[in-house]
Order: structure tokens, then C-alpha cells, then sequence
């Protein structure tokens, strides 16, 4: 169990991040009770082996010897809790866009562990053969809110599109960074209980975190929805073309396959395997 628990201690102070007893009982890769998990973590507090400290009296816990990592952290909560409260308004009206099914903050800044320099990492979710139009449609919106309000325009990062037709990751993703992006999106806009879909689509999750439960209720739904056959219109194939190109040309890396578009640039994955 030591190692269990001390390896979400690992991952997380890689961030930066002191996590609760909710999130330790979510990742880590033991079934385990939430009470018998509280019992260890306060016995090891009493130890003096995991440091504990309270934010709005929420207890969070980090190995002593990763003290020096999770300094600032109070400092980031609280410029992250600032950041969502000014830009959720921002955020919410893209649901008013037909084809957008889902749109959640990720990153960082959904964890409240954002500094000042952070982005604000946008997760969507389209129509099935929609994620071009959608893209569109949002960086005209953000290059109106860079205008107008840039200190959210400036920040706005829309880095990972999925498609209802292709919510389940591809084997090579099927990674713990990965799982715990899925599992830490703040929902903004969800339709229908898009992500729920989500994660039911992504069932792999459960090996690696057996304490998470998935509402399986939407299992049919979802399948449904990853079954849809529709054919590319000319609207979406001409702004597939326009802003691959542009992407090209600015040498903004990005893969397409599946009904998903991936844009994040810095590749956490290899450097969490390090961790192993």
C-alpha cells in the first residue's frame, strides 16, 4: 500500500500539487476504501512522513520530501479560483455553437494549480466530422476576446478536439497522464452528458484507477454515438484544408486520426514515465 500511495505522491509533486484524500482514493492504483485510505494518510501525517496542509479547510497531503515542490501552491489556488471566475462567463456562451457537444477547462488551471503564466487549456467535443468547423468557429471568438478582453483571449488554448464518433483514445494514449487529464476536466459546457460518454468510452481508465466509478447508464448511448457514420461536408473539408495549412506554415505540430485532432505541444507523457 506504501508504494501505491506514495507513487501518487510522485506524480503529483511533479506538478507542483498537494493532493486531497478525494483525488489520492481516485488514482491511486489499489482498490481500497476512502476511510481506510484516511487512516493511512493521518497515521503518516502523525509520523511525520506526509506533510498535511489546509486550504479553505480542505486537507491536502504530500511526502515530507516533496516539500519544496508544492511551494507556491496556495499562491496558485487562489490565482487559478480567480481566473475561472472571470473567464467562465467567457466560456459558457460557446455553447450556443449548434455543433459543439462538450467544452471543459484542462490542464493545470482544473486542478487550480495554475501560475500566471499558465494557459487556459481548452478540452472540446464536437459532431461526428464537425472539429474543423467548431476549431473555426472558436478561434474567431477568441481573436474577438483577444480585442476586447485580453486577459482571457490571450490565455485561451484550444489544444485537444474529440469527435462524438471517436471518444476513446487510441492504445498509444491509453497512458496514467492521460486517464487523469480525462478525470480532472472541468466541465463548462456538457450536452446531453457528453462526457460521461467520455469516460465510459474510455473504460481502459479503470485498470489503472480502480477506484473510480464510470455511470455505465450511458453505455448504450455512447456506443450509439461512436457508431455514427457521416459523410464530411464541403464547409468542413475547406476549413480542414485552410487551418491545416496555416498549421503548416506556422509549424504548430498536430495529429489527426479517429475523429480526434491533438495540438498539445509539450509532451508530459514521456516525461511521467520517467517517473516509473
Amino acid at each position: 500500500m506504501d508504494r501505491q500511495i506514495n507513487r501518487v505522491f510522485e506524480y503529483f509533486s511533479y506538478f507542483g500539487y498537494p493532493p486531497t484524500l478525494e483525488e489520492i482514493h481516485s488514482f491511486i492504483s489499489k482498490n481500497i476504501s476512502k476511510s481506510n485510505l484516511e487512516k493511512t494518510l493521518f497515521l503518516k501525517v502523525k509520523k511525520r512522513s506526509v506533510l498535511k496542509i489546509e486550504i479553505e479547510n480542505i486537507p491536502r497531503f504530500q511526502l515530507l520530501r516533496f516539500r519544496d515542490k508544492i511551494r507556491g501552491f496556495e499562491k496558485r489556488y487562489y490565482h487559478s479560483r480567480k481566473l475561472i471566475k472571470s473567464s467562465f462567463q467567457y466560456l459558457k456562451i460557446l455553447g450556443i455553437i449548434p455543433d459543439l457537444r462538450y467544452l471543459g477547462i484542462s490542464g493545470s488551471l482544473s486542478m487550480k494549480n495554475a501560475s500566471k503564466d499558465s494557459d487556459i487549456d481548452i478540452f472540446v467535443i464536437t459532431k461526428a466530422e464537425k472539429i474543423w468547423s467548431v476549431r473555426y468557429a472558436l478561434l474567431l471568438y477568441k481573436s474577438a476576446l483577444r480585442l476586447f478582453v485580453p486577459e482571457i483571449g490571450l490565455k485561451l488554448c484550444f489544444n485537444l478536439f474529440f469527435a462524438e464518433n471517436g471518444l476513446l483514445v487510441g492504445k498509444q494514449k491509453r497512458t496514467e497522464y492521460i486517464g487523469h487529464e480525462l478525470f480532472q476536466l472541468m466541465s463548462i459546457v456538457n450536452k446531453d452528458s457528453t462526457y460521461e460518454k467520455l469516460l465510459v468510452a474510455n473504460f481502459w481508465t479503470m485498470k489503472i484507477f480502480p477506484n473510480v466509478q464510470l455511470n455505465y447508464s450511458k453505455k448504450q448511448e455512447t456506443i450509439k454515438s461512436m457508431q455514427q457514420a457521416k459523410r464530411k461536408s464541403f464547409v468542413e473539408s475547406f476549413l480542414s484544408v485552410i487551418q491545416k495549412r496555416w498549421l503548416n506554415i506556422r509549424n504548430y505540430s498536430f495529429q489527426e486520426k479517429s475523429g480526434q485532432l491533438w495540438l498539445i505541444q509539450r509532451d508530459f507523457e514521456e516525461r511521467i514515465k520517467k517517473l516509473d
